[in-house]
C-alpha cells in the first residue's frame, strides 16, 4: 500500500529543482536532472539537459522566482507525473517576464534519487 511517501519525495525533489534554479545551483541541478532530459517550453521548443543547462549557465535564461499550485503526484512504480499550475517569473536575453502556466513533470527514481526526465508546460488561457 502507498503511504505517500514517494510522493512526498517527488515533491521534495521539485523543490529542491525549484530552489536550484532561481539560486543558479547548476550542481543540484544537474543531479535533479535526468541526462535524457526534454524540456519542452510554453512556446512548444524543446531543449535536452546539455542545452538547458548551457542555457543557464551562460545567463541566457535567469528564473527570478516560481510558485506552483494545484499539484498532484501520481506514483507508478519508479516513475511519477506530476502535474499542476506554475507562474514563474524569468528574464531571458534581459527581458523579464511572467509566465502562468499548466505543466506536467515526468520523474524516475533512481540511484541516486528522482531525476526530472521530462517538463512540458502551456500558457493558461488569459495568461
Amino acid at each position: 500500500m502507498n503511504d505517500g511517501s514517494a510522493e512526498r519525495e517527488v515533491v521534495a525533489a521539485d523543490d529542491e529543482r525549484n530552489r536550484a534554479m532561481i539560486e543558479a545551483d547548476y550542481e543540484t541541478l544537474d543531479r535533479l536532472l535526468g541526462e535524457g532530459l526534454v524540456y519542452t517550453h510554453g512556446n512548444a521548443t524543446s531543449d535536452g539537459k546539455a542545452r538547458y543547462m548551457e542555457n543557464l549557465r551562460s545567463g541566457k535564461v535567469r528564473y527570478l522566482w516560481t510558485q506552483r499550485d494545484k499539484v498532484c503526484v501520481r506514483v507508478y512504480g519508479e516513475t511519477a507525473v506530476m502535474h499542476g499550475d506554475v507562474v514563474l517569473r524569468s528574464r531571458r536575453d534581459g527581458v523579464e517576464r511572467t509566465l502562468s502556466n499548466a505543466f506536467m513533470t515526468v520523474w524516475v527514481k533512481g540511484p541516486g534519487g528522482w531525476q526530472m526526465v521530462a517538463w512540458a508546460s502551456t500558457p493558461k488561457p488569459g495568461a
